[in-house]
């Protein structure tokens, strides 16, 4: 019975993967690329994402802010999920989602079909796929966010007015 149940997840042509966008189906662009690598692209709702391996947000037709309040959504309904976003602008506000746990990969827009194939590989197995350019865009922006003033340093044995000089 909870074979029955699954089946409709994970088809034996391989894994189904959720969608969200605005429209009520993906491009049609995109299932036709995961069809012929033996993947199933359905739309999904944020209440039925604990139930796929991986959804992607389609970027090109969400907005960051729709798109961060799907990932808010996700976070209260499914917070295990991985999540991809697809069509990701370069250097756009999407890329900024970065910091959000769920997601695990950004895809830009003029990506190619067999990076996407492959990083879906990796999301799949449970890896990350964020491109070298995000990752370190990415870092300098943690590196200056994190204050480094220097802690002043107390010698033992100081007394308290030493210490204020």
């Amino acid at each position: 019975m909870d074979m029955q149940r699954a089946a409709p997840r994970t088809h034996s042509h391989g894994p189904v993967i959720g969608w969200l966008g605005t429209s009520p189906s993906p491009a049609i662009e995109i299932t036709t690329l995961l069809s012929r690598h033996g993947y199933q692209l359905r739309p999904a709702s944020p209440d039925a994402a604990a139930s796929y391996p991986l959804i992607l947000i389609d970027c090109q037709q969400c907005t960051a802010s729709g798109t961060r309040q799907y990932l808010a959504q996700l976070v209260q309904l499914a917070p295990h999920s991985a999540v991809a976003l697809i069509g990701a602008p370069a250097r756009g506000p999407h890329e900024q989602l970065i910091s959000c746990p769920l997601v695990k990969g950004i895809f830009p827009g003029e990506g190619h079909d067999d990076h996407l194939l492959k990083g879906i590989r990796a999301l799949l197995a449970g890896e990350n796929w964020f491109s070298r350019r995000i990752l370190d865009d990415w870092l300098n922006r943690q590196r200056t966010s994190i204050s480094l003033t220097p802690m002043p340093v107390m010698e033992p044995g100081l007394t308290e007015r030493e210490r204020q000089i």
